[in-house]
């Protein structure tokens, strides 16, 4: 909290009783410390006596406040307290950053309709490593309030490519951040599986296109030799998330997690008329378990 308050003095705070945190919704541009927030981050403030003096009245009453109801946010202040960064210091983007801008922009509106996504620090950096191979877009959400997204700048017709596989890369990252406000991503193989099932059925529902390749790597009639293979795994903490859901080997195609995920949540919305991503977001894996 005393870092929070730190970095927060010249920031409107709110706290959600909701996720239990701190979000951080707006600057005030008239005080110095707020002109180059993201330079901050990690180090220690100069203000932190004065910090503390000023807010812990302020946090005492919010805090007294969320015990007696929940402070509800309209879309367009759910929007504002999402923060974009570009980690480009070679400037090999620059062309593209319109565009991004935009399919972020337009990507966060979408689902902030459908889920309160609030307090996402999206950083888009160009990352060949971390894209996904022949694909030039990838995305990773390692917690509820952080996406980082891998673009391929050397990849071939990039503005297309950006036209066409950007935003789907959000609206799948935007729905983890929401399942980590709820049962997490997970620890065990299923979990896991659920997760990236869900996430790519939100793109298939709020976009109408196909979540990507990996939502259909193998015939279907390979669907139950494969799931049998994984079913002695389901509960382990230590299984291979490489080998399950990138790497294949000689006996999993490539990308099998996210397939097996896919139609897992699919065969639980058959089986339960009315369910969306957007309503399982918070879902214990457990439900999803093959009948």
């Amino acid at each position: 909290m005393a870092v929070l308050l730190g970095l927060g003095m010249d920031r409107k705070i709110l706290i959600r009783r909701q996720f239990c945190h701190v979000t951080i919704l707006q600057d005030y541009p008239n005080l110095p410390s707020a002109k180059n927030f993201s330079n901050t981050i990690g180090k220690p403030s100069r203000h932190l006596p004065l910090a503390l003096i000023a807010w812990i009245p302020i946090l005492l009453c919010l805090t007294m406040a969320s015990a007696y109801g929940q402070v509800t946010l309209t879309e367009e202040e759910m929007f504002q307290t999402n923060v974009v960064r570009f980690n480009d210091k070679d400037h090999v983007l620059e062309e593209y950053l319109p565009t991004i801008r935009a399919i972020v922009d337009s990507t966060l509106r979408r689902v902030i309709k459908v889920l309160p996504l609030t307090a996402v620090t999206i950083t888009v950096a160009p990352d060949p490593k971390h894209a996904i191979p022949g694909y030039g877009v990838g995305g990773y959400t390692p917690n509820a309030n952080t996406v980082l997204i891998s673009l391929d700048p050397a990849f071939p017709e990039l503005a297309q490519v950006l036209s066409d596989r950007l935003a789907s890369t959000f609206v799948h990252e935007f729905h983890h951040c929401m399942r980590w406000r709820g049962p997490g991503y997970g620890r065990t193989l299923f979990e896991a599986l659920i997760t990236e099932g869900l996430a790519d059925h939100l793109v298939m529902e709020l976009l109408a296109t196909s979540p990507g390749p990996w939502s259909d790597a193998f015939p279907r009639d390979q669907t139950a030799k494969l799931l049998a293979l994984a079913q002695p795994e389901f509960d382990a903490t230590d299984y291979n998330h490489p080998r399950w859901f990138f790497g294949g080997d000689a006996t999993l195609p490539h990308w099998t997690g996210y397939t097996l995920g896919f139609r897992l949540v699919e065969a639980y919305k058959e089986r339960n008329p009315g369910a969306t991503a957007v309503t399982l977001v918070h879902m214990p894996a457990r439900a999803f378990r093959p009948q």
